[in-house]
């Protein structure tokens, strides 16, 4: 519970013990014989009552609640006003279902989807069985796709293998031949491929965005995908702009500066063995 419900809460019953008591008090004052005992009886229960209430107000984590609770309400009424949804734990096994389950909702609903990350495995392979199965429902109905991945080339993709395989060979996740058999039967799947700036996972729809930070932390001999992710909504803040329209706006940026997977076949097939094995 955060601090202003927990504060409305003990007001609230404060004003309910008041009451009773006010009411039992000239409840009893309308009879002539009512000794001065009941009077002390009636006192003495509401005394007791709020007692209790106070006690358990004041517990020690309830009072550490509304003492240190003041950060955590700031940075949840900040990103709040900005557009925030949700936020999931991803190390969490109850978040990250949560959010796999919130993900593939979205995709049912979107008009569009945009999709940068490095790999998108969940979202374009279908051994994978996660989302491929909900976006390629969307591209049968004439949905626009526009992908953007990290360049399988590129030195921050190399530097990612190595930390991940202890050397710098092809990555594993990329679902290079599920790409180029989508783009050949969809005209409305674009892919591009960009060498910088992807720091983030970011997913879109019309309406909905998802953020995922990215980081090079290593844990059981791999980079940890387990982090952090928060999802915003398309809203109108009081300044400046919402943190969907940034994210928009960074896909977008992305979109600009990256190559098509026609030009990538093309420029790469004799430097990256996947791309020529693929298009044998």
């Amino acid at each position: 519970m955060r601090r202003r419900p927990l504060f409305q809460l003990m007001l609230l019953l404060d004003v309910i013990l008041f009451g009773l008591a006010s009411f039992g008090a000239n409840y009893l004052l309308s009879y002539e014989k009512v000794e001065g005992e009941t009077y002390l009886v009636v006192m003495a229960v509401a005394i007791a009552i709020y007692l209790v209430v106070r006690v358990v107000g004041t517990s020690s984590n309830r009072v550490a609640l509304l003492a240190h609770s003041r950060l955590s309400d700031r940075i949840a009424d900040s990103l709040m006003s900005y557009g925030l949804e949700d936020t999931y734990n991803m190390q969490r096994r109850v978040d990250k279902s949560r959010r796999n389950s919130d993900t593939q909702d979205t995709i049912e609903e979107a008009q569009i989807i945009k999709l940068a990350a490095n790999s998108g495995a969940s979202y374009l392979s279908r051994g994978v069985n996660r989302h491929w199965k909900y976006v390629q429902k969307r591209l049968e109905k004439g949905i626009p796709v526009k992908i953007i991945l990290l360049d399988p080339n590129s030195s921050e993709k190399a530097f990612k293998n190595k930390l991940n395989n202890g050397n710098e060979g092809a990555d594993s996740k990329l679902p290079l031949e599920d790409i180029i058999r989508t783009a050949e039967s969809h005209p409305d799947f674009q892919v591009r491929f960009a060498s910088t700036g992807m720091s983030c996972t970011v997913f879109l729809s019309h309406e909905v965005a998802y953020f995922d930070p990215y980081h090079v932390a290593m844990d059981g001999g791999r980079i940890s995908n387990l982090f952090f992710c928060m999802k915003f909504r398309s809203m109108l803040p009081t300044e400046g702009i919402s943190h969907f329209e940034m994210l928009n706006k960074h896909f977008e940026t992305l979109w600009g500066n990256s190559i098509t997977l026609d030009s990538w076949m093309e420029s790469k097939k004799r430097e990256h063995p996947i791309a020529q094995e693929t298009r044998e």
